[in-house]
């Protein structure tokens, strides 16, 4: 793959390898040997020595560059299979342009295996989550396992009324009492 000054890139975009290039001022990480893309924007590459430094310069006014071990808000918008997928848009600190995130089954809850995802999440959730990885394709991955982690927000199915936790599996509609299954968050206190 030829890398080319001005070509748009994406989170989690491999880049290349430790041994070709070096990492520039920001927007780009290294895992184990190989350079990937924290941002989408375009690349900007820059010689110093004998090594090309990579850099990404955003095209948005998005600041934020997710990295792993990072608390961010997301709002799921699919459920397929085993995977939720969301968008996050905030960190704890601050809104950011969307970025795609996923989580897995298996980083949903660590205490048991057998469990239906849509007991957990359901689309229009809000959740807090941490990063865990960001991968070569388009998705930055979380996982809601920690018990101050889950869904923060929901909306009754049923009447589309607010709903507030009421243990850390279940929320109870404001407007109708229904009780609904969740992965919820425990508030950090």
């Amino acid at each position: 793959m030829s890398l080319e000054d001005g070509m748009k890139v994406t989170p989690g975009k491999f880049l290349g390898y430790v041994y070709e290039y070096e990492i520039g001022e920001r927007g780009v990480f290294q895992k184990e040997d190989k350079l990937y893309s924290s941002l989408s924007g375009k690349l900007v590459l820059t010689k110093k020595n004998d090594k090309t430094r990579l850099s990404v310069e955003s095209t948005s006014n998005n600041s934020y560059n997710p990295h792993e071990g990072d608390i961010v808000y997301a709002k799921i918008k699919n459920i397929q299979g085993s995977f939720a997928f969301c968008e996050i848009f905030a960190t704890k600190d601050k809104l950011i342009s969307p970025l795609q995130g996923l989580i897995k089954h298996e980083y949903i809850k660590d205490d048991y295996k057998d469990f239906d995802i849509y007991n957990c999440f359901l689309p229009g959730d809000i959740i807090i989550g941490e990063i865990i990885s960001i991968d070569q394709s388009k998705y930055i991955y979380i996982s809601t396992k920690n018990k101050n982690h889950g869904v923060v927000f929901a909306r009754s199915q049923i009447s589309n009324e607010i709903m507030m936790p009421i243990s850390l599996d279940k929320m109870q509609c404001l407007y109708t009492n229904n009780i609904e299954d969740r992965k919820v968050a425990k508030p950090d206190i």
